[in-house]
């Protein structure tokens, strides 16, 4: 074998691995339609929450993601979005029915429980997962 075909073999390679990288990261930077379409709405909600309710914590953990449902969410800012007003929005409802303040910090509660979010391995899934739960937060911002 010549050192030329070591050589196309190595450029083709590194042609290969840009694509794929470079694709990769152009599908998981695909905008959510359903965000698109309510932006404005969705970070006027964060924007009205984040003095009282900026600091609870989210729902997923990017830096060792366990879950399916972590990794498809640190994949999409959208759904990063989303999760976000979720999070916030559903303290603010829990606060408003106890009528008391809870702590932000270690508040779990407001997911409707680890092992429906286990059941999340889809983009699909996690999306209809964070929409419903938002429509139903009480907030009054409906996402369709």
């Amino acid at each position: 074998m010549s050192n030329r075909f070591f050589k196309n073999t190595f450029f083709g390679l590194i042609v290969g691995c840009f694509v794929f990288f470079f694709y990769s990261g152009a599908v998981t930077a695909q905008t959510v339609p359903q965000v698109e379409k309510k932006r404005v709405e969705i970070n006027k909600a964060i924007e009205s929450l984040t003095d009282f309710y900026g600091d609870v914590p989210p729902s997923y953990s990017c830096k060792k993601p366990k879950l399916a449902y972590d990794k498809i969410i640190c994949a999409n800012k959208d759904l990063q979005l989303l999760e976000k007003l979720l999070r916030m929005a559903a303290v603010y409802a829990y606060e408003n029915a106890t009528k008391s303040e809870t702590n932000h910090k270690t508040f779990k509660n407001w997911y409707r429980g680890i092992s429906s979010r286990n059941k999340l391995k889809t983009h699909q899934s996690v999306l209809d997962y964070l929409i419903e739960n938002i429509n139903h937060s009480g907030y009054g911002l409906d996402i369709d």
